[in-house]
């Protein structure tokens, strides 16, 4: 093998703005799809209505949870199998394509629309009426270990949190983006190292902000030099 980069197939093509994704393509007699998301952190879906969506103009379809659930639509596979230290399984509870009952996020596909085009597709998304109830959102990760947290998953007794599952008494090692804990929540031993994790994981945070300010006033500073 040569030590010589002669740089990637694609290159060239991207560069000189000849590159080919998905959106560029259109097929004779495709359909285009438009997501319809809550607009809630957690909240129970009360009714939805999506009549006049299905009235617009090019709408060939409107598919919400309702239609999944009776399509039998099946949880996908998750990507990770690993046990616990005392050979618990993962937990994995079922998670709708389309939300159904309630939404969990900011951002949760609500509804489908399939229409002709992307614009009707959009625009019929804008007429479907959707009421909820809302429910409490833990949006720290802190918060999220306080006893008094939802229920996200009953099925399980998991407690809703948003990077991170925990029972009352099995370890989980799901903890944050960054950083790693077993936490239990019946020992007060795992919750005090759960929030020293925490608080080292924000000081690394703090740290990267720092960094990446310290470089655009350098790159500031270059830049006037260069101009002067």
């Amino acid at each position: 093998m040569s030590d010589t980069f002669k740089g990637r197939r694609e290159d060239l093509r991207l560069v000189t703005g000849r590159g080919r994704f998905t959106a560029d393509w259109s097929l004779p007699g495709e359909l285009h799809g438009w997501f319809l998301r809550s607009d809630r952190a957690h909240a129970e879906i009360t009714a939805l209505n999506a009549s006049q969506a299905l009235s617009s103009p090019g709408v060939r379809a409107v598919l919400t949870g309702d239609d999944l659930v009776r399509a039998g639509i099946k949880n996908p596979r998750p990507l990770a199998h690993f046990k616990g230290k005392d050979g618990t399984t993962l937990k994995v509870p079922h998670r709708h394509a389309l939300a159904h009952g309630r939404v969990r996020f900011v951002g949760e596909p609500v509804a489908l629309v399939v229409a002709d085009s992307e614009t009707a597709a959009q625009d019929a998304a804008e007429r479907i009426v959707v009421s909820y109830r809302d429910l409490p959102a833990v949006i720290d990760a802190a918060d999220a270990l306080a006893a008094a947290c939802s229920e996200e998953y009953q099925e399980f007794g998991l407690w809703h949190g948003p990077t991170s599952l925990f029972t009352a008494d099995t370890r989980y090692s799901h903890f944050s983006a960054q950083t790693a804990a077993e936490v239990t929540l019946g020992s007060q031993r795992s919750v005090l190292e759960a929030e020293d994790i925490l608080r080292s994981t924000n000081k690394s945070l703090a740290r990267s902000r720092k960094l990446l300010e310290t470089t655009a006033e350098m790159r500031k500073s270059v830049e006037t030099c260069s101009v002067n």
